[in-house]
């Protein structure tokens, strides 16, 4: 059957909601950037740069006294024995960043980066394919032998893919040797989403029920992923926010992708970890609120108020009125993005009531929604009346929580 294109946000919401922007849609590409301009003959890059290169200008005249150029076989050994060191160095090379990579040493991750590699993941499913086969061809244990896969991800169909990926998360951790920790191989995988998108493959690995098996086995992995945090809320990760924006995990792409940005801003700014807490949100405890600051500035927030407790006129033992008890709680909030729209909290959350029905949002104990199956990109409501499921809610609280988050300013 035919892939569904993403859905694409860039209709007008109903007037429910007029006041959210039309987000992108998922179906324009991104635009490539320039191609850059090549060097010019004369131009040398500095001796202190790694990738240093030699000038292209004409090696010096030859001294008159300078000694015999060396034989012909002298040059063959020379040029065999620097060939063979460079190998070895490039080896060594490549083997301690895979290392570094698999096994968390910073030397394979700067703290600067550019953003996702879609080549990553592939790099790594080609190679494991390869180690794949020289493993039933020695006789080796490997899990289902009889599958027998192909190096290039573009020739599975979507039922095929959620197979190989299912074996490939499973068996790449004994590739080379080297382990992968959790955060790595969602990493790779984040990759290879990333590079179907780029190739106008328009399924998501991580939501679509084509992929439901492959989902579930890497939920499994991340739940074991144990990151060291040296601030609060600052996590050690190979996957950074950035990484889910760039492959469309987040964002409105989709009923789905619009639940799960909802949830990642609850467990980004309010600490929700668990499926309890997140439970406690309602459309009638969430609200927007705007502030204005002593210059005039309005600044506006998503607000949480904690549910009111039954005995909200009583005191506590130590004399705190319930009042202030209610005031000191209502401080979870997330503040308006005013730099990039398409990523504020404020007015995603907009377009979420947008998609749901009047009705609904009268609701005081309902807050995730379940996608309706007969949804399109242009209907006017995107979720049913039914609530989400826990194991949808917990598998992406586990996938966000594997995530280095952006620390705002």
């Amino acid at each position: 059957a035919p892939v569904a294109p993403p859905f694409d946000i860039a209709a007008t919401p109903p007037a429910a909601a007029s006041a959210a922007p039309p987000l992108e849609s998922a179906a324009s590409p991104a635009s490539a950037p320039p191609p850059a301009a090549p060097l010019p003959a004369s131009a040398t890059l500095s001796s202190t740069s790694p990738f240093a290169v030699p000038s292209p200008s004409a090696p010096p005249p030859a001294s008159p006294s300078a000694s015999p150029p060396p034989s012909h076989q002298t040059l063959r050994c020379h040029k065999r024995s620097n060939r063979t060191n460079r190998e070895k160095l490039q080896r060594l090379s490549e083997g301690g960043a895979e290392e570094a990579f698999h096994t968390g040493s910073p030397a394979g991750f700067p703290e600067k980066r550019t953003g996702l590699n879609s080549q990553s993941g592939v790099d790594s499913w080609r190679r494991w394919v390869q180690w794949r086969e020289s493993q039933i061809s020695l006789g080796l244990p490997v899990s289902s032998p009889a599958v027998r896969l192909k190096t290039d991800v573009l020739q599975y169909s979507s039922s095929e893919l959620n197979n190989g990926l299912c074996l490939f998360i499973k068996e790449v951790t004994r590739l080379r040797g080297h382990p992968h920790s959790p955060d790595s191989i969602f990493y790779l995988c984040l990759s290879i989403q990333q590079f179907l998108f780029e190739n106008n493959r328009l399924e998501n690995i991580f939501s679509d029920l084509t992929y439901q098996k492959f989902s579930s086995e890497l939920t499994k992995i991340l739940k074991h992923f144990r990151p060291s945090v040296s601030a609060p809320r600052y996590v050690h990760s190979r996957v950074e926010e950035n990484f889910l924006w760039d492959c469309k995990q987040l964002g409105a792409y989709s009923p789905i992708v619009l639940l799960n940005t909802l949830l990642f801003f609850g467990c980004k700014y309010f600490g929700f970890t668990t499926v309890e807490q997140h439970r406690q949100l309602s459309f009638a405890n969430v609200v927007r609120y705007t502030s204005v600051k002593q210059n005039g500035t309005k600044v506006t927030y998503l607000c949480f108020y904690p549910p009111t407790p039954a005995d909200q006129n009583q005191s506590d033992a130590d004399g705190a009125p319930a009042k202030k008890r209610r005031l000191n709680a209502n401080s979870l909030r997330m503040k308006e993005n005013t730099e990039n729209l398409l990523r504020c909290p404020v007015r995603l959350y907009e377009f979420y009531l947008s998609k749901c029905s009047e009705s609904i949002r009268r609701h005081g104990d309902l807050f995730y929604l379940q996608p309706d199956p007969c949804c399109v990109p242009s209907s006017p409501l995107w979720f049913s009346a039914m609530p989400l499921d826990d194991a949808t809610i917990e598998a992406m609280i586990v996938r966000t929580r594997a995530v280095r988050l952006q620390q705002d300013e």
